[in-house]
């Protein structure tokens, strides 16, 4: 079978759906009365986006006029998805219907974890991981509500050995994409010390377990990140992990997949220009892959990596307690408010409306990219 090709809309002469007939569109059944419509036309225009985006991540940076058009984009086709779909809402979501919503965070994170390379300046490569980090936490609620004991999840159809558990659903419908994007909001979010969205993930990974031959190597490297974010934890609390150029290399993933495109590669088969190529460098980045060191021997395991990320959220919580009712000058701290329709902890319900937000006065147009 050759290599998939995406089709160019210049060759089409079909039209589209109109959102106004979506509602009509059902899997089987009669016609629904009410308004609710369907992800498909969303998904849709996700997937139109989709070759431009591949050719936009061919260059070595992605200006800002560029990331507001594709957030532009991205959240047109957001408005269009069901509600339930909105990351921010605190609805029931079948862990089987994921995958539209999905198609989405997955560009979105695509796009701006390119920047994180340091072909870009310091500010960029930050801004880059603040869009990262908050589509990652978007993620991670959204999984939260798909693997909660939700009261009606005995109304869901069973799957497929009559088993409606929500953990046993999602993992029954989780596709490679899946566990690669998930795999991917993980390191964000453990990089950035986001414990409870990490956990969220996590728990997801492990309830897809060995069902996926893709997943057990993302829990391969989990597991390798993880013990190299606690040796580096363990030096200091307030260690500025953005400024470790090692640790940035393995944040990024599969991003150093190949030599094409990569920075650790760049310049060498060995990754060894790295040092010479990135002036802030701290630390030495270990010859080849990151975890090829790793690929012939055990891990720790799904049950392990869990029990460690939640060890690390206890420990974060308690210490913001701690802060928390701490006397600063005289006065008790007060509590910053949280988003009350969040599924997961306080440190989730924050949001970033302003790095998220697109500006609508874009020198560019949506149809630069369609």
């Amino acid at each position: 079978m050759g290599k998939p090709v995406l089709i160019d809309d210049q060759d089409c002469d079909i039209d589209l759906p109109c959102p106004v007939d979506e509602q009509y569109i059902t899997e089987r059944g009669p016609i629904p009365e009410s308004q609710q419509t369907s992800p498909l036309l969303a998904t849709i225009h996700v997937v139109r986006s989709i070759g431009q985006l591949t050719r936009t991540l061919r260059s070595a940076t992605i200006s800002t006029a560029t990331l507001e058009t594709f957030e532009l984009h991205f959240n047109t086709c957001l408005a269009t998805f069901p509600s339930q779909f909105h990351p921010r809402t605190d609805q029931d979501l079948d862990p089987r219907s994921l995958a539209p919503v999905i198609y989405l965070q997955n560009a979105r994170l695509l796009l701006h974890r390119h920047n994180i390379s340091p072909f870009c300046p310091d500010i960029v490569r930050s801004s880059a991981m603040d869009y990262c980090v908050s589509t990652a936490l978007d993620t991670a609620n959204i999984l939260a509500r798909c693997m909660r004991n939700y009261p009606n999840a005995n109304a869901l159809p069973p799957g497929p050995a009559g088993n409606n558990d929500p953990r046993a659903l999602f993992a029954s419908g989780a596709g490679s994409l899946l566990c690669t994007h998930i795999w991917r909001c993980t390191l964000l979010l453990l990089f950035r010390q986001e414990f409870a969205g990490a956990l969220a993930c996590v728990q997801a990974l492990a309830s897809i377990g060995d069902v996926r031959t893709v997943n057990a190597a993302c829990g391969r490297y989990l597991s390798f990140f993880l013990r190299r974010l606690l040796s580096r934890l363990r030096r200091s609390d307030g260690i500025d992990l953005e400024r470790d150029e090692e640790m940035m290399a393995y944040v990024s993933g599969d991003m150093q997949g190949a030599s094409d495109g990569s920075w650790v590669w760049h310049g060498s088969e060995t990754g060894s220009q790295l040092e010479a190529m990135s002036p802030m460098r701290s630390t030495p980045v270990s010859g080849g892959h990151p975890a090829q060191h790793e690929r012939d021997t055990e891990w720790e395991g799904w049950e392990w990596i869990e029990k460690t990320v939640q060890e690390l959220f206890t420990e974060q919580r308690q210490r913001a307690y701690a802060q928390r009712d701490t006397p600063m000058g005289g006065q008790s701290r007060q509590e910053v408010p949280t988003t009350s329709g969040s599924t997961l902890a306080p440190e989730l319900a924050t949001s970033d409306s302003d790095r998220r937000s697109s500006s609508a006065h874009s020198r560019m147009t949506i149809a630069s990219i369609i």
